[in-house]
């Protein structure tokens, strides 16, 4: 399975301005030696970041070598196979669907390429950031925000519970439960925030809490978040093990598997800070 994730490529995309083509994909990773071909120019070497239009020929000229192409709807495509390829026939390779962080990176660099006065510069730290943010988990349907977010690892010994205020609630019921559905909290609050030392529940391993918060008067039913309690050893092993199986040979593409790898086992402020070390690439 492939797992690469896309460098930042501010600045690199741009609509073939003589042709009026649109490019079909862009060059994610290439190992090897592998040449392209634009129309009536010379073979060139291959390289990351290059963008593949339809009239162009890739050619692969070893058996090690590697290509991965991300298409427009975000997919990858990997060549791997010694020969000559033509853009406009690798409509019918096999599709590797994106999925997380990634697409969403994707997706929208994808539509700041389309739009000729972008300045993709700015992009690659505002929209990225907000596709980040787009990724926390949320009770989007009420537009209301639950910190910690649903699955997140935990190995602080405070945590902090969040919530957005609805407009006709004079206070919130708040209910933080075990896995063995037994409750450790039941408190009725004003505020729309809670503090709580939470050392005292962390066990020798990995331990699931609920937590959910009724507005009163009672306007809706009670929604239910989860999220894990782990010792600062245990998260340390975990992070490591994550880590651990990500290719390092491009740095920035580094951070990014890492951001994403991270993110998706609920290691979210870990992913922050790799995210935050690809913003200043």
């Amino acid at each position: 399975m492939i797992n690469a994730v896309p460098l930042l490529l501010a600045g690199v995309l741009a609509v073939n301005t003589v042709s009026g083509q649109l490019p079909k994909y862009f060059v994610c990773l290439q190992k090897g030696e592998n040449t392209l071909k634009k129309p009536g120019k010379k073979a060139v070497p291959l390289k990351h970041k290059d963008l593949i239009y339809q009239d162009d020929l890739i050619e692969i000229k070893k058996e090690d070598a590697e290509i991965q192409l991300v298409d427009r709807d975000s997919n990858y495509i990997v060549l791997t196979a010694k020969r000559l390829y033509k853009a406009a026939d690798l409509d019918q390779q096999i599709r590797i669907k994106t999925t997380g962080l990634t697409r969403r990176y994707f997706h929208l660099l994808w539509e700041d390429l389309l739009q000729p006065e972008s300045n993709l510069t700015i992009f690659s730290k505002r929209n990225f950031a907000g596709a980040w943010g787009g990724g926390r988990r949320g009770f989007q349907e009420y537009n209301l925000v639950w910190l910690p977010n649903d699955g997140e690892c935990i190995s602080t010994d405070t945590v902090t519970f969040t919530w957005t205020p609805e407009s006709s609630a004079r206070s919130y019921h708040f209910i933080l439960s075990n896995d063995h559905h037994e409750e450790v909290m039941n408190l009725i609050l004003r505020d729309t925030s809670l503090t709580s030392i939470v050392s005292g529940l962390k066990g020798p391993a990995k331990a699931r809490f609920y937590w959910s918060v009724q507005a009163l008067p009672r306007s809706r039913d009670a929604s239910r978040f989860y999220f894990y309690l782990l010792t600062r050893e245990e998260e340390k092993r975990a992070i490591e093990s994550i880590l651990q199986g990500i290719d390092k040979e491009d740095l920035a593409l580094y951070h990014l598997r890492a951001a994403d790898a991270l993110l998706n086992k609920g290691f979210i402020k870990e992913a922050n800070l790799y995210l935050g070390k690809v913003l200043k690439e």
